[in-house]
């Protein structure tokens, strides 16, 4: 079987990760025409050095994207591995391979990126739901949106898809069928976030809609909200780093991070756990001295 029908096979199913097709195309550009079981680490490891020495590309209207000149951040390589493995566990569990085959993504190594200060803290939160009341006075819903992220973790995908059938403002739990670990979601938010959801209008199915009830595009508004609470350059997905960090913080286990979050793996919620050193010295220094 050549790599580029098993990709589309996957691709067809509900086991691939929501936002990775991007990931997919490239992989099946460079082994598309490759037999599955011809395929070898070294293949995967010149992929990655290709990817590398690429960097980032800018879409073009009605053209083919051209690179940036910047690297891709260690963390987003880990994610084209990632997703090449995902393939290749498809194609074992799908009973595609012989029992005795080795994935050539077996012991690979990608950088994940160290949680630095690339998340939005619960003050920043607070100090950008204030500001969005003020200036967001057409679409009168990027306060809901900002406390639902932060407090629930849920990726930007999850919430642009959210509808009113799925919120339970009763019990504060909103749900998704689907996640990028390939599970359903069932998680609470906070009062704050339930608050702000009660002050919407339930015009359309979609929760974050624009005025048709399609998913409405917040970027500019963001940019426009962080850049006056001079955080200018935090990217959206830093609320759902906050979420995790505050949970951490507040002494969550890696078992409830991980339930809360949606984390199919270990390694997704330890880094957190890791970047709550300055809290773990307080309370040993408060406890032994």
């Amino acid at each position: 079987m050549k790599f580029c029908t098993l990709v589309d096979g996957y691709a067809a199913t509900t086991a691939r990760p929501g936002q990775s097709a991007a990931r997919l195309m490239f992989w099946t550009e460079r082994l598309g025409e490759l037999e599955l079981l011809d395929i070898t680490p070294e293949h995967v490891d010149a992929g990655l050095v290709h990817l590398a020495e690429r960097g980032k590309l800018r879409p073009v209207r009605g053209g083919a994207p051209v690179r940036t000149g910047k690297p891709l951040s260690p963390a987003t390589l880990t994610r084209y591995g990632t997703d090449l493995a995902g393939v290749f566990r498809f194609a074992r569990r799908q009973r595609l391979v012989p029992r005795t085959w080795t994935s050539p993504t077996k012991g690979l190594e990608v950088a994940q990126s160290p949680l630095r200060h690339d998340y939005i803290s619960a003050d920043d939160k607070d100090k950008l739901v204030r500001i969005a009341r003020m200036v967001d006075s057409r679409w009168g819903r990027m306060a809901a949106l900002i406390e639902v992220a932060f407090s629930s973790g849920w990726r930007a995908g999850n919430l642009h898809d959210l509808s009113w059938d799925r919120v339970d403002l009763e019990s504060g739990v909103i749900t998704a069928p689907t996640s990028k670990s390939g599970q359903p979601l069932v998680t609470p938010v906070s009062t704050a976030a339930l608050a702000e959801l009660r002050r919407l209008p339930c015009t359309h199915a979609r929760v974050f809609c624009n005025r048709r009830g399609g998913a409405y595009h917040y970027r500019d508004l963001w940019e426009r909200i962080t850049a006056l609470a001079g955080m200018k350059g935090k990217v959206f997905h830093m609320l759902r780093h906050g979420c995790a960090s505050t949970l951490a913080a507040a002494g969550a286990s890696q078992a409830q991070l991980m339930a809360h979050m949606g984390h199919a793996s270990l390694a997704s919620s330890r880094r957190y756990l890791h970047a709550d050193i300055v809290n773990k010295r307080a309370l040993a220094q408060r406890v032994f001295g």
